[in-house]
């Protein structure tokens, strides 16, 4: 085997052969030529054999035993592979370093988008600002759009969706939020276009119950995982969402599974850093008590989020929207500000067991007594 530059890498020789985008942000296929790990190959080989001392040995010399020498040439032997595989992990480093910043640089910041491309197709569904959502293809790539068109919006309905286009763009980018990518204000109205998702956790919960299935637990812990992930991160930047229900968390599937989650549709949404929201909003069922009480006395705060994520935890145990035995939103309502909790089957309750005590806490009357999303989110990772 012939010996190789170990400075290979560090001086910045790094190709990509080839580079093809996968179905997820994070399947990638990276081929890079084989000859370029061949300084790998000195972790077993000759470098490593060069530190065992192989002249004529005498059991004794210098007061020195076999097995005393013996266990010496182990550790020198132990400490050159560490080495070398150290060396290895900050190779590696270098080469993710390098790949992330390649990606940044070739695919995002580089691009420029062929707006005259836009083409827009089928209606999939409606905002709650009373927008309409189609899939659209955008230069090529599959967007969703959110269209208020002018003959129908009043100027409530356009400033609702004004302030999800604010909220939206002024957010960093998060895994688990519905990715915001740019609006159009044109004569025929305005368009908001966003990450296309493949479904909804209210469509996704429909066919599990149409197929007389149940969700899986692990299932209901990694999505929740995820939505209290995303809350988490409004919630840091004083976001309050307001409409939180399985209808507004898009979902995208990998080998037909959910493969991720993430929360859309801010139209009710509002930034709290400087007061607390004080009006009624949101989905009949979903809807804190605090919330229905609402008044320019009586504020709420980031806890009535953490009401609805107790709801859409009941549904995906449940397979059932909250108070669905009630015959009307005034039924409901009542029932929320009684403190009546949706009913669970006995099945749910034994099938679920670990998770009905943290639906329970999530859905608590008092506010104080209810979880904050960051304890809600650390007990989905441990569970």
């Amino acid at each position: 085997m012939t010996e190789n530059n170990s400075d290979e890498f560090n001086n910045n020789n790094f190709e990509l052969s080839k580079v093809r985008k996968g179905n997820s942000e994070n399947d990638i296929d990276l081929k890079i030529p084989v000859h370029k790990f061949n300084s790998f190959s000195n972790i077993f080989s000759p470098k490593s054999k060069s530190t065992i001392d192989k002249s004529p040995t005498n059991n004794n010399i210098a007061g020195i035993t076999k097995k005393e020498k013996k266990g010496k040439k182990e550790k020198k032997l132990r400490s050159s592979i560490r080495y070398d595989l150290d060396n290895v992990i900050q190779q590696m480093e270098q080469i993710k370093k390098e790949w992330i910043e390649y990606k940044e640089d070739k695919e995002f910041k580089n691009y420029t988008i062929d707006l005259n491309t836009i083409e827009i197709f089928d209606l999939i569904g409606s905002g709650g600002s009373g927008a309409n959502v189609y899939t659209c293809n955008v230069d090529g790539f599959r967007c969703a759009v959110k269209v208020l068109s002018k003959n129908q919006y009043s100027p409530r309905m356009y400033e609702q969706i004004e302030k999800e286009i604010d909220i939206l763009y002024n957010l960093p980018r998060h895994t688990h939020i519905a990715q915001y990518l740019f609006h159009q204000q044109l004569e025929t109205g305005l368009y908001l276009y966003m990450q296309y998702y493949d479904s909804t956790l209210l469509y996704h919960i429909r066919e599990v119950k149409a197929k007389k299935k149940v969700i899986d637990k692990k299932v209901i812990v990694s999505v929740m995982k995820k939505i209290c992930d995303g809350v988490r991160f409004l919630h840091q930047n004083n976001i309050i969402h307001r409409d939180l229900k399985s209808e507004n968390i898009f979902i995208n599937y990998k080998h037909k599974k959910i493969h991720n989650c993430a929360i859309g549709d801010f139209d009710t949404a509002l930034n709290v850093s400087r007061r607390n929201p004080k009006s009624c909003v949101g989905t009949t069922g979903y809807i804190a008590p605090e919330v229905l009480e609402s008044s320019e006395n009586n504020p709420y705060n980031k806890k009535s989020d953490i009401y609805s994520i107790g709801m859409i935890l009941y549904e995906m145990m449940e397979l059932k929207i909250p108070y669905h035995q009630k015959k009307n939103p005034y039924q409901i309502s009542q029932a929320i500000l009684a403190g009546e909790k949706p009913i669970l089957a006995e099945f749910t309750i034994c099938k679920y067991k670990e998770l009905i005590p943290i639906y329970e806490k999530c859905i608590d009357k008092d506010p104080e007594k209810r979880y904050s999303i960051q304890v809600l989110t650390d007990l989905f990772i441990e569970l």
